[in-house]
């Protein structure tokens, strides 16, 4: 990977290596207070950055940086609305090395990223297994060490583009996925029942009626006899 930072251990600043970096910031993250806008930008460190014009990378750091900006400014992409922070070379990236614990971030990604899917643009099927893999050394929140919770919520998420009621590891993985929240109970449900008897079910009705199912599940058959 490009190496888009250079650490100076006199004053403790991590500096931007590359001769151009343009930072998407989410303006959601101050309504949780992660994101505090001054003359320098202190955010939650988890956004998309485009590097010297054409490259697109992701930071995921489950932890406060404060950025020093070069131009600052906003923009709406896909109904989102976002501070952009352009950093040429020499600029300071971060202020400091010291990185304050906050245990309520593992919660607030999971609920941002999964639950409510503002995933930002970089996590992508291939690789956002890896976004809690900071989130212990970073937050001191417990997670299990094991990827396969994560792995399993994952594969619920990402579904067929042409048909969100198939899982995308059911396919050949040639198209882009699209990706369900936690929430969605006309694709994320798999019976008749689940879809009637759980929680949204002026949704789930919806969702049965459109969706018949052909297959026989264990659990209904209990709820037959």
């Amino acid at each position: 990977m490009l190496k888009l930072f250079e650490y100076n251990e006199k004053d403790h600043k991590f500096y931007v290596t590359c001769n151009k970096l343009v930072c998407y910031i989410p303006k959601r993250y101050e309504d949780k207070d992660y994101l505090v806008i001054t003359d320098t930008v202190t955010t939650l460190g988890v956004f998309t950055m485009i590097v010297d014009d054409k490259t697109e990378y992701g930071l995921n750091l489950p932890g406060m940086i404060t950025i020093v900006p070069d131009v600052l400014d906003q923009e709406t992409i896909n109904e989102k609305r976002y501070y952009v922070v352009t950093l040429h070379k020499g600029s300071v990236f971060n202020d400091s090395n010291i990185l304050i614990q906050n245990s309520h971030i593992g919660y607030d990604l999971w609920m941002e990223f999964l639950t409510q899917d503002n995933r930002p643009s970089f996590l992508t099927y291939n690789n956002i297994i890896s976004l809690y893999d900071d989130v212990p050394d970073c937050t001191g929140l417990n997670l299990p060490k094991s990827h396969a919770l994560f792995e399993l919520v994952y594969s619920h998420m990402f579904r067929d583009k042409d048909n969100p009621n198939v899982q995308y590891r059911y396919t050949d993985m040639k198209k882009e996925p699209v990706v369900i929240n936690l929430h969605d109970v006309s694709f994320g449900t798999t019976t008749t029942h689940s879809r009637l008897f759980g929680a949204y079910d002026d949704i789930g009705l919806n969702a049965a009626l459109v969706n018949k199912e052909t297959k026989n599940n264990e659990l209904e058959d209990v709820f037959r006899q």
